[in-house]
């Protein structure tokens, strides 16, 4: 069943009002483990600390990359089987929403 809402702000609905939120583009085809897609948008909260099992947007010499969460900074996720030693990662953000196109045009 689907209820029906009124009008929403979508900004404030997405960010949580945060004044760091922003939205990344996907550019990669297939993200294992985290039902990520190529062209996929996420909204990328700043403000929010990262809990185990988060998907993180982490940053190392200038390249962004998705990782999930691990034991405090110590280790991220690339995928299901693969766990990395984080070494200089800097996280960038929260993952709290993913916006997929739906209908082609």
């Amino acid at each position: 069943m689907i209820n029906t809402v009124d009008f929403i702000n979508i900004d404030s609905y997405l960010t949580g009002n945060s004044e760091n939120a922003y939205v990344l583009q996907v550019s990669t085809s297939s993200i294992p483990g985290m039902n990520i897609q190529e062209n996929d948008l996420l909204v990328v909260d700043r403000d929010s600390s990262p809990k185990i099992g988060d998907i993180v947007v982490a940053v190392n010499h200038d390249e962004k990359t998705l990782r999930r969460f691990e034991s405090g900074l110590e280790y991220v996720r690339t995928s299901d089987l693969e766990k990395t030693p984080s070494g200089k990662m800097e996280i960038w953000g929260v993952v709290t929403f993913l916006i997929r196109r739906l209908k082609s045009d």
